[in-house]
């Protein structure tokens, strides 16, 4: 009788996180396209006017650090509608680990490719003269130091979005990570990234932000720009997505298909931990599950764990 209700009780969640893989929608739509319009607009600005004929100076860490502040507002203001993505990078390996559906994550790049075209338009509008000799933030595999070739583009932007992503896996995915801080340390990390990165590539680390600008300002040639600034992101976020499952959240029985973790909203670490409950069915009473019910992981999702039925459950 245990083991039957105990299945009705799973198959009943399998439903609901299948639901919520097709669940995005309009305000998540809109999340992304002005979120990443934002973030396209003001590194746009920034790297125009720190240009010869902006300031006349290029200031990587202030550069750095305006990448720092724009994310990190954008993760804590729309991160609980869409998961704050603005990077098809990150939608891409979020879709490859089942943590958003297919057709959700194409949405989610078409828009962020629309948003990011239109923050570089604004740039262009706003500072037409200034921002023309950046190409209004355009990326640029540097001559001093990587001779202009594609393939240390690649490498570095490789580097770059993989420690991004592995920030993304560590805070916002990992159940047990501190989603109080994920818009310090993810937008931290990239303003890090930029600030070592950006010097050798422009540290696009995100295709869209290198889109947008590259199609209004002219940037690397089409097949460059492919190499470096599409995949390498795309293959440097799948590599932090892949080895952080493998090596932080499968030993904690926590692989791919369990838990839909898409969205950076939900409840404090100390209230996830004031509810436990033992999942008997996954390790014979000795482990705690994730708790069921509003999503306690930043993603506005529910977990897919089977759990012990408490007196007060109403009946399958």
């Amino acid at each position: 009788m245990e083991a039957r209700t105990t299945g009705a009780v799973t198959t009943r969640h399998h439903d609901r996180d299948t639901d919520e893989l097709r669940r995005r929608g309009p305000d998540a739509w809109a999340a992304e396209l002005i979120g990443t319009l934002l973030l396209v607009f003001f590194i746009g600005t920034i790297l125009s006017l720190n240009s010869g004929d902006g300031l006349g100076f290029t200031d990587w860490s202030v550069i750095g650090l305006l990448h720092f502040l724009i994310l990190m507002m954008l993760v804590h203001t729309v991160g609980q509608a869409s998961g704050a993505h603005f990077n098809p990078a990150v939608t891409a390996t979020l879709a490859a680990l089942r943590k958003i559906g297919p057709i959700d994550a194409a949405i989610y790049i078409v828009l962020q490719l629309i948003g990011a075209v239109l923050g570089a338009l604004l740039v262009k509008l706003l500072l037409s003269d200034e921002g023309d000799a950046t190409g209004y933030g355009a990326t640029k595999i540097s001559e001093p130091f990587l001779q202009g070739e594609a393939l240390p583009g690649f490498l570095a932007e490789l580097i770059g979005t993989f420690v991004l992503m592995w920030a993304i896996m560590g805070v916002a995915v990992n159940p047990k990570g501190s989603r109080d801080w994920a818009g310090l340390v993810i937008g931290g990390t990239l303003g890090f990234a930029v600030m070592a990165i950006g010097p050798m590539t422009g540290a696009g680390l995100n295709p869209a932000r290198a889109f947008g600008p590259s199609l209004i300002g002219g940037g690397e040639p089409i097949g460059e720009f492919i190499v470096a600034y599409v995949l390498g992101p795309v293959v440097g976020a799948l590599l932090a997505g892949i080895l952080y499952t493998a090596l932080i959240l499968a030993p904690e029985g926590r692989a791919p298909g369990r838990r839909e973790i898409d969205t950076l909203g939900g409840v404090s670490e100390s209230e996830r931990e004031s509810d436990p409950v033992i999942d008997h069915a996954a390790s014979g009473g000795g482990r705690e599950a994730d708790p069921l019910g509003p999503d306690d992981t930043g993603t506005g999702t529910t977990g897919t764990e089977s759990r012990v039925i408490r007196p007060d459950d109403p009946t399958p």
